[in-house]
């Protein structure tokens, strides 16, 4: 285990030159107030004297200390590695920021820190780059820790007058890491609960789950006064406990007291002061602390850190390529972008580029907009009239007639008048021509979005300048285009206009020629195209049987058979205010309005070529043109030129240049990290709990010394509780013996050998179900101990959990989502239930325990594994599971496996049998199949979609008074003999017996699933083991009324307890014996672990932990 440490120093060493602060690497950051002991602590831990001291703040950089436990026969080993030369003394230290050189006097490593951070910080300021500091000894503990400056309030001398902000910034960035290890320091002869540091943790840490607190200045508290209820933690608790520790007094530091002596005194002290509690206490029992808290909370981190890494890589390796790559020809990278940008602008207005706009219209889409919409709107919204009074009118047609009055309206005046309307029209087609040149403009800066023009922004504007000059150019000759088309209706008034028939009525009417003669010519023509126009056909033959301009009796005017409205003045609408107000004569009248009908007709005519015509000149003359010239202007402009120029356009943005440096040794430091992780083999993780032991004996002697026989050893972590098992001390005191076959590495397994399988299940939110939940991960995570056998079958664990059952899950669970694969170390996801099957179930929610596996997340995160264990959250797994999926069981391992277990009695038999054939379903006669399945996935998902549908029946059918054969039954059943409680069981059997109806046996209700946690046969005779509701031990419900004493015992009580049952530890050790002599040694031994014993060590040593019993 402890070669985790060096892995966490390889990492933070990848990091040092582009910051870690991403990643959020596991650490230990030591936190205290300024003159607390810190540098005291940690000298005593690596002891020798090596860091500075003074008044004030001297700590004003992150120092990153990594102490690697070096043996005397290692050291020329590590010094080969590290590439330097081996040096005289046993105990040396490394800067990273000084290569190659070696330091063995710590005097001047201490005169080191002082220059480097006052090159960096100056004199008095802050500064959050670390120094890291590598020191080598055989007398450490391998760690890591990171001293920080300590907290001030006031700013003394020349120092920064937001000093206390600048600190507490620094710490608080560094504690926020959810994976670091707070180790608060606090002198003892002030008062712990108003500690600076306990403080700043529970900011960022309230529940305490990685906080270590220590206890400094044990020596100088009042007489009279003792440490004993803030060390066992009665005042302020804290999670991972509070060690006591001497420091070496400033006269001590003066006269150089060694630091061994200092040792001898603390111990003395302790042994003393506080008999009971001395060895719970100290710097060497803080070292090895630290070192055990370290190593585990590294090896919990390693799977999320892992999947971080792989994601920020690909992250990474994405911006690096958008960057580029070094320029190798300038010329060829040139036409390159010229190419890209040129299609892309012809892609934006043709709508096929690869980035399309989902926020606003941009390129040919808006243009389109301009021509339909707000060039249309522009036309639409032209009066045929504005501006045109009838004194305008009657103007017109008095000076077109010059000195002679006529019979007729004047055709001149009207030529004159609808001229004039047109004419308004040129501005609104102009500025069309304006619109459309602003979006082709727009589009330069979209399609200038891309990287490469972010690299080189000379060339962007070179780029820039070239498409404007070539837009500009083509402006005037567009906007020639677009006045000649108005001109050009201006030039000639085509009153033969076929779409111009109210000249033809008018001239008919005033003429006195029959109309109807000329409606029925006009109707009889053929027509053009073939198609039927009634509109047009309507309009046409609706004046036929009236003439067109009449005079009723009145005297007034009728166009048409309808009454002209009272004519209303139009002086408002122009500037005839004030003319001559006179009544006009009803010839007048009738010529004004003729000629308004003349002229609305024309300008109609009119508006709809231009509108129609507008829009192609712009295409032909501006669009179409820029399209069809963009590429060739570029490469004439910028491609041909000299090499001079080509150097100054592709001259790289600094910016730019600097991103694409520091995303480059991210990555790198990111790749490397990711190296260093994968060297850990999955046969090191198994096998780290049994290489921990040799570190781990101080723990045992000093806070376990209960029996004589037996010594802890912690194998996980999960709600900050520590599970432990353990082992005979015989076997601990000396090394792992390599030619051991359950303790040495065993060669590397192929993959094509590997089986995996997957233990799923579904995890309500009730409190109960949820610590049962924990005792089946405590047996999976018990199975990885079993090396080869746990390498080459890998058993995932994967939770279906209803909020919020999610966040109270084991640390090491992780979600699916983050990246769910086969791989070869067993790992454990979890995936949130969909409120929508806790709400269809919601009357029987027993079921959501199947219907979860009909989920589509269920399904693709199943589809490739080999064998699926459906078990209910109650259930322990065994480690002859391991051998029954590597077919090296007694017990035959067939396609499909059921568990055995009664749910009914012969009445219930007959019952599901009689359903069964009422339904329509084949039921071969085996029952008692629980809900246990050792199934392939795709026969998982056909079990659970019929019994989902078979127990909706259930549910709604054959429960009630009402039921036949049930009546004398309350409503929801009596057990054994037909209960509600059990309906999934019932249905299970019935799917079951009729998906598997031609092959399924007796055999197939295997004893080797289901197996009672009460039973006395052997643990290897069980594969998957049920907690039910038994009255005798073990039962569920019986150990939590038990757990529930042990909880509220007092100390001396809990302690007896423990000791009552700590004998019962020796069962582990037995079980890896003979795990050893059955699979490894291959000998016929008498197996004496029973089930019932093997439930109840786990799940004792989980209460033992949980209520915090082993601080004690």
């Amino acid at each position: 285990m402890d070669a985790l440490i060096p892995i966490l120093n390889k990492l933070q060493d990848a990091f040092n030159t582009v910051g870690s602060e991403s990643i959020q690497l596991p650490q230990i950051v030591v936190v205290g107030s300024q003159s607390a002991g810190k540098s005291s602590v940690l000298e005593c831990i690596v002891g020798r004297d090596f860091l500075p001291r003074g008044s004030g703040i001297v700590t004003r950089r992150p120092l990153t200390l990594q102490l690697i436990h070096t043996p005397v026969e290692d050291k020329e080993v590590q010094c080969q590695r590290l590439e330097i030369t081996v040096p005289n003394e046993n105990e040396f230290g490394i800067f990273t920021h000084i290569k190659n050189r070696v330091y063995t006097d710590f005097n001047e490593i201490r005169l080191e820190i002082e220059a480097e951070t006052d090159r960096i910080s100056g004199k008095k300021n802050i500064c959050k780059e670390p120094i890291t500091l590598q020191i080598y000894s055989p007398k450490v503990v391998t760690l890591t820790l990171i001293d920080l400056p300590g907290l001030t309030k006031i700013p003394v001398d020349d120092q920064p007058v937001d000093i206390e902000q600048q600190v507490r910034n620094l710490i608080i960035h560094y504690i926020s890491n959810p994976n670091a290890i707070i180790l608060a320091i606090t002198p003892a002869n002030v008062d712990f609960s108003t500690s600076e540091a306990v403080k700043f943790a529970k900011e960022v840490d309230p529940e305490g789950q990685r906080t270590l607190a220590v206890l400094t200045k044990l020596d100088l508290m009042d007489r009279g006064t003792d440490a004993y209820d803030v060390l066992c933690g009665r005042v302020i608790p804290v999670k991972l406990g509070i060690i006591g520790v001497v420091n070496r007094s400033q006269e001590d530091i003066n006269k150089k007291k060694p630091i061994d002596e200092a040792l001898r005194y603390e111990s003395a002290f302790l042994q003393k002061t506080y008999p009971s509690i001395a060895s719970r206490n100290g710097t060497p029992f803080l070292a090895k602390t630290l070192n055990r808290l370290l190593m585990y909370h590294i090896r919990d981190c390693l799977p999320s850190l892992k999947a971080r890494i792989n994601q920020m890589v690909s992250h990474f390796q994405t911006l690096v390529n958008s960057f580029g790559e070094p320029i190798e020809d300038k010329g060829r990278l040139l036409l390159q972008i010229i190419t890209k940008f040129a299609s892309n602008y012809c892609g934006t207005i043709e709508g096929t580029a690869k980035n399309i706009e989902v926020s606003e219209l941009c390129g040919g889409a808006r243009i389109c907009y301009i021509f339909h919409e707000t060039f249309a709107r522009a036309l639409e919204s032209i009066n045929p009239l504005d501006n045109l009074t009838t004194f305008d009118i009657l103007t017109a047609i008095r000076n077109a007639n010059g000195s002679r009055p006529a019979l007729f309206v004047p055709e001149i005046s009207f030529e004159l008048l609808v001229k004039r309307q047109i004419k308004r029209l040129e501005d609104p087609s102009l500025r069309c021509v304006e619109l459309v040149h602003e979006e082709l403009q727009r589009i330069i800066q979209h399609c200038g979005a891309q990287q490469e023009f972010i690299r080189f922004p000379r060339l962007h504007e070179k780029i820039v300048d070239v498409v404007t000059q070539l837009l500009r150019r083509r402006l005037p000759e567009t906007n020639r285009m677009v006045e000649n088309l108005v001109g050009i209706e201006l030039a000639y008034v085509n009153t033969k206009h076929p779409d111009f028939h109210e000249a033809v009525f008018i001239h008919r009417a005033l003429t006195g020629e029959d109309v109807i003669a000329s409606a029925n010519q006009t109707q009889n023509k053929p027509k053009r195209d073939g198609r039927n126009n009634d509109q047009s056909t309507s309009e046409r033959s609706s004046p036929i049987n009236r003439p067109l301009v009449q005079r009723n009796d009145g005297n007034e005017l009728q166009i048409n058979g309808v009454k002209s409205p009272t004519l209303v003045s139009m002086a408002s609408l122009g500037d005839g205010a004030g003319i001559n107000d006179r009544k006009l004569s009803p010839r007048e009248k009738r010529d004004c309005e003729v000629i308004e009908r003349l002229i609305r007709s024309y300008f109609l005519i009119v508006r709809k070529n231009i509108q129609d015509s507008v829009p192609k000149a712009v295409m032909h003359f501006l669009v179409n043109f820029v399209k069809d010239q963009l590429q060739s202007e570029l490469v004439a402009l910028l491609y041909k030129a000299t090499a001079n120029e080509h150097d100054e356009l592709l001259n790289e943005s600094s910016h730019i240049a600097q991103r694409r440096k520091d995303a480059q040794e991210m990555l790198e430091a990111l790749q490397k990290a990711n190296q260093i992780i994968c060297e850990v083999r999955e046969a090191h993780l198994c096998l780290l709990l049994i290489l921990i032991w040799q570190t781990s004996l101080f723990y045992c002697e000093n806070r376990c010394p209960i029996h004589e026989n037996v010594a802890p050893i912690i194998i996980e972590t999960s709600l900050s509780s520590t599970q432990l098992y353990s082992t005979t001390r015989s076997n601990l005191s000396s090394s792992p013996s390599t030619s051991s076959p359950a303790f040495m590495l065993t060669s590397k397994i192929s993959k094509s050998k590997i089986i995996h399988a997957a233990v799923v299940l579904s995890l309500s939110k009730q409190t109960s179900h949820i610590a049962e939940f924990h005792l089946l991960y405590e047996s999976w995570r018990f199975l990885q101990i079993f090396a080869p056998l746990s390498e080459q079958v890998i058993v995932d664990l994967i939770v279906f959990c209803e909020m919020p059952s999610c966040y109270q899950l084991p640390f090491t669970c992780i979600p699916i989502s983050y990246g769910h694969k086969l791989d070869s170390i067993p790992r454990c996801f979890y995936e949130k239930l969909e409120p929508r099957i806790v709400w269809n179930w919601k009357d029987y929610l027993y079921m959501t325990s199947i219907a979860f596996m009909l989920t589509p997340q269920y399904q693709r995160a199943t589809q490739n594994y080999r064998w699926i264990l459906r078990v209910d959250q109650d259930a322990v797994l065994s480690p002859a599971l391991l051998m029954g999926l590597a077919r090296k069981h007694p017990v035959k391992l067939l396609d499909m496996q059921f568990g055995g277990i009664g749910h009914g009695t012969e009445f219930t038999n007959n019952r599901l049998r009689k359903i069964a054939q009422k339904l329509g379903y084949t039921h071969v006669g085996i029952h008692n199949l629980c809900s246990t399945w050792l199934v392939n996935p795709q026969d998982s998902i056909r079990i659970a979609n019929l019994t989902t549908h078979i127990g909706r029946y259930l549910l709604q059918n054959e429960f009630g008074r009402h039921v036949p054969g049930i009546e004398d039954l309350p409503a929801i059943g009596e057990w054994p003999k037909w209960w509600r409680g059990v309906t999934s069981l019932y249905a299970g059997e019935i799917a079951i017996n009729h998906i598997y109806s031609s092959t399924l046996s007796h055999q197939h209700g295997s004893t080797t699933l289901d197996h009672s946690a009460d039973s006395q046969s052997s643990l290897w005779n069980a594969w998957h083991i049920h907690c039910l509701h038994n009255p005798t031990y073990f039962a569920k419900f019986q150990h939590r009324i038990d757990l529930f004493f042990f909880v509220h015992y007092f100390q001396a009580s809990r302690i007896r307890t423990i000791k009552k049952y700590y004998s019962v530890e020796l069962i582990i050790k037995r079980i890896i014996n003979e795990f050893e002599d059955m699979y490894i040694r291959n000998e016929n031994i008498q197996r004496t672990v029973t089930v019932r014993d093997y439930v109840t060590v786990l799940a004792w040593r989980k209460a033992y932990a949980a209520t915090g019993a082993i601080n004690l």
